[in-house]
């Protein structure tokens, strides 16, 4: 499969890949070992291919720790794996829009939580991108943006933006 998707950029003109693996097959302790073949080789086509990886605020997909663990080192070193993590908090359930903030110290100090915390390594806070939804109101996006910059955040997500009369995933997330 990456040998394939190594063709997108050629075909498609394709520059990178979400790697948006969650709950359910996530889950399963292989997926992680699996997809880290998968970047690695898809690195060997392309070395320059923008490669993102989505997570929870709080880190509890398997494959998805196992992927963050091995993109950087306990000093924030690069291991060219993954480029970047986006915190995937959007304030559903507390209506805090800028709720992805909250959760930055979980990867960007990751080694300085309690003893056993799923994430080892400390994520560089220039390679963490904070989630908004794409129905956020301008207030929300102006937090973000005004903190991804105080805090050298790599910048925003944003979830989601459909096309005109296309799916619509929940009409409170969707930016069109």
């Amino acid at each position: 499969m990456a040998v394939t998707v190594g063709h997108w950029k050629q075909q498609y003109g394709v520059d990178g890949i979400d790697l948006d693996l969650e709950t359910g097959a996530g889950d399963n302790p292989e997926a992680g070992v699996n997809m880290y073949f998968f970047i690695k080789k898809l690195r060997s086509i392309h070395p320059d291919f923008i490669i993102t990886q989505p997570t929870f605020g709080y880190p509890q997909i398997a494959a998805n720790n196992f992927i963050i663990n091995n993109s950087w080192d306990v000093d924030g070193n690069y291991k060219d794996v993954t480029d970047t993590v986006g915190i995937m908090s959007y304030g559903e359930e507390n209506g805090d829009e800028t709720e992805s903030l909250d959760y930055v110290k979980n990867y960007a100090e990751a080694t300085s939580q309690w003893n056993g915390f799923p994430i080892r390594v400390n994520v560089p806070r220039s390679s963490i991108q904070v989630g908004c939804k794409g129905a956020a109101s301008g207030e929300s996006i102006t937090q973000l943006a005004e903190e991804s910059i105080s805090q050298n955040l790599l910048g925003i997500m944003v979830w989601y933006c459909s096309v005109q009369n296309g799916f619509v995933y929940g009409a409170d997330f969707d930016c069109s």
